[in-house]
């Protein structure tokens, strides 16, 4: 009868597509058809868990996807089936260049990833890709100012890259349009799943005019959908500016913009932010001036060998994790490259609480 209703009505259809999504929700809520377990028998799959994960191990390889930071890898154990992870940073922090990185990590062990940006169109994802694989800055790329090197460097990327299932979805805007496009790639074996970012993300209904109940909302689906695929499901937030304004300059989980239910949906909390204070001048090159993501390949422009200064010392917290242990992590971001760098675990980088 609810989708009788539905089917003659006029509404938008991106509220349409999220009234439906809400009825196969409480369908799903209210089914019987998956009886519940004994604790002898959740004990047997928790040992096949175990098994797998030595068998992955002793084969050198992972049976959860890595994010290609090693330190982060050795606190999580790696991104896992059905959990929603949650990674927050202010403005120009580097969030969407970690995410990608994780990304483009995933996709070249074979794991199908499904990146929905809202945050910047599909041409200037791939030119921070372009960055990323083939070492040339923005600069060349808008002048097109390439060497031959360079463009074989590009063609070469193109022919590589033709084998990483990475998709791009740049045009979804709503939580029952990114819910039904997991749904159509689960054909596909879908292996992770990035929204960027969160706040941006609209709900089709009444709750886009109320920030944190649409926030809210986005927050349960997102939870939902990664255990109903049964994918990680990693959501990039802004944080209130104000943080910074505290002594200190930890963030909390309560810094995230409208947390209210973020906190409690989430398994897993991120926090990134620069070493020391998140001024203009602490990303100065004091030998020549220039931004150091003006840098080029061998660090400083200005004559100098201050190649040091081509990298961004960054602080990775993991403020929550269920079932899991706390901590902060150092990273070096690569300001010309655009890369997050740290592969190899190092147990002076980590501070475990």
């Amino acid at each position: 009868a609810q989708f009788a209703k539905l089917a003659v009505s006029d509404l938008p259809p991106e509220e349409l597509i999220s009234k439906i999504e809400d009825i196969v929700d409480e369908l799903r809520e209210n089914s019987t058809s998956r009886m519940p377990i004994t604790i002898s028998q959740a004990l047997e799959k928790q040992k096949q868990n175990i098994i797998e994960n030595r068998d992955a191990r002793l084969a050198g390889k992972s049976k959860y996807i890595l994010t290609g930071l090693g330190d982060l890898d050795y606190i999580l154990g790696g991104l896992k089936k059905s959990r929603f992870y949650v990674l927050g940073a202010p403005p120009g922090e580097g969030k969407s260049e970690l995410a990608q990185d994780i990304a483009i990590k995933a996709a070249r062990d074979g794991r199908t990833v499904l990146y929905f940006t809202r945050e910047m169109p599909d041409e200037e994802l791939a030119e921070r890709h372009n960055v990323k694989l083939t070492n040339l800055s923005s600069q060349l790329q808008d002048t097109g100012d390439l060497s031959e090197e360079d463009w074989q460097h590009v063609d070469n990327q193109i022919e590589t890259t033709k084998e990483w299932p990475l998709y791009i979805d740049d045009t979804t805007e709503g939580i029952g349009e990114i819910s039904a496009m997991c749904t159509r790639f689960r054909r596909k074996g879908l292996d992770l799943v990035i929204v960027d970012y969160l706040q941006l993300v609209e709900t089709g209904g009444k709750d886009n005019n109320d920030n944190s109940k649409r926030v809210a909302t986005i927050s349960r689906k997102l939870k939902a959908l990664a255990r109903r695929e049964k994918v990680p499901v990693l959501a990039l937030s802004s944080v209130h500016r104000g943080y910074s304004t505290r002594p200190g300059t930890s963030m909390k989980v309560s810094d995230l913009k409208y947390s209210g239910d973020l906190d409690h949906d989430a398994d897993v909390v991120l926090m990134l932010r620069t070493v020391g204070d998140e001024t203009e001048e602490s990303l100065m090159c004091p030998h020549c001036g220039h931004l150091k993501t003006s840098h080029g390949r061998d660090g400083c422009t200005g004559g100098c060998t201050c190649n040091k200064q081509r990298f961004i010392e960054k602080i990775l917290q993991v403020k929550k994790q269920r079932g899991g242990r706390t901590g902060s992590l150092n990273i070096l971001f690569d300001a010309y490259k655009t890369i997050f760098v740290g592969e190899t675990h190092s147990e002076e980088s980590i501070v475990l609480s």
